[in-house]
């Protein structure tokens, strides 16, 4: 972390420490790993699932409802090749006939479907 100018932070239920930059740490205990198939011989896919066991994020990132500012926050997603987005703009889609018991579940699970 230093080599990239980030801090270490503690982590409250794993040993390995936190980026104290990052708006939100999850921490979480390892669950499985799952080699993926590959026609490349040496080379290596996995995907390694975890259990989440701690949550962390930075108060400035949670707004006066309660929820997570995301376009604040502005997360980084991976989109292929060398490409990488960032989240800036959201928009809600639901369902077509589906219950609003699921879509309450869908959104958390708090307050009542639209």
């Amino acid at each position: 972390m230093a080599a990239a100018g980030l801090t270490a932070a503690p982590s409250r239920l794993v040993r390995p420490p936190r980026v104290l930059e990052s708006p939100v740490n999850l921490e979480c205990k390892h669950h499985q790993t799952i080699v993926l198939a590959n026609d490349t011989p040496g080379v290596f896919n996995s995907v390694v699932i975890g259990r989440v066991v701690g949550i962390h994020i930075n108060d400035d990132y949670i707004g006066a409802d309660g929820k997570v500012e995301i376009i604040k926050m502005r997360p980084l997603a991976r989109m292929g090749y060398r490409n990488y987005t960032s989240v800036t703009n959201i928009f809600e889609m639901r369902p077509a006939n589906i219950s609003a018991d699921t879509i309450r579940g869908m959104s958390g699970g708090g307050g009542k479907a639209k």
